[in-house]
């Protein structure tokens, strides 16, 4: 590539002689504007191929270059490979919760949320102020997502799998994802068995708060109604 980038500036510093020798001879009175023009003509010419060099490197480096060991193990990772996602952890390249699917035969986008998408055809849903980003396989949330952030991802994870969901990621998220998807009642189960169960027994704990809050609730206004009742009475 460098030996044909030497033969087109080679080839354009004499067209541009050519050029300046073919202008009109009263142009030419002085030697000195004749070196002028060759070499304004001939730094022009070698910019212009020297760009177009760069450009075709580059092409050709992208076209050609060696996967990295953190692009192998991102690509391991998204299959399952347990031990390229604790590399990865190792170096801070696991988002902090995956929500993916193994009965990807469902799977489908979420049109209404497409919020971008890259050249890869990675896709990204918007939820109120957060960002979710769909490789295909999983749907990943960013580092400090809030509880209604999991909420969105959530549903927007049971919208596009339509079926039991596998987290990924931290024992925090999954323990939050657990908590919020019984607080919200959320139409959404997991694979994992033990998470299943602890979501069915959220689901049952906060059934029982929301009646006990509910029978306070009407105890205290029958409490209130029976005291002004014997107020009136007093009164009377």
């Amino acid at each position: 590539m460098r030996k044909e980038q030497g033969e087109a500036i080679e080839a354009a510093k004499i067209k541009a002689r050519q050029i300046v020798e073919a202008q009109p001879a009263e142009i030419f009175r002085s030697k000195r504007l004749t070196n002028i023009l060759r070499r304004r003509d001939e730094r022009k010419a070698i910019t212009e191929i020297q760009s177009q060099y760069r450009e075709k490197r580059d092409e050709v480096y992208k076209a050609t270059r060696t996967t990295g060991y953190v692009d192998w193990l991102k690509r391991e990772a998204a299959g399952g490979n347990v031990r390229a996602i604790s590399a990865l952890r190792a170096k801070g390249e696991v988002a902090p919760g995956l929500i993916s699917s193994r009965q990807m035969q469902y799977a489908k986008i979420v049109a209404e949320k497409i919020a971008g998408v890259t050249g890869r055809g990675t896709l990204f849903y918007k939820a109120g102020e957060d960002v979710y980003r769909d490789d295909g396989k999983n749907i990943s949330v960013k580092e400090g997502i809030t509880d209604i952030g999991i909420k969105n991802a959530l549903i927007i994870a049971g919208a596009k799998f339509n079926a039991p969901l596998t987290l990924g990621g931290t024992d925090d998220f999954k323990r939050r994802c657990v908590e919020v998807a019984s607080r919200e009642r959320l139409q959404v189960t997991f694979d994992d068995p033990t998470l299943e169960t602890a979501r069915q027994k959220s689901v049952k704990e906060v059934a029982r708060e929301n009646k006990e809050k509910f029978i306070e609730g009407t105890n205290k206004v029958d409490r209130q109604q029976s005291k002004g009742a014997r107020r009136k009475g007093f009164s009377r």
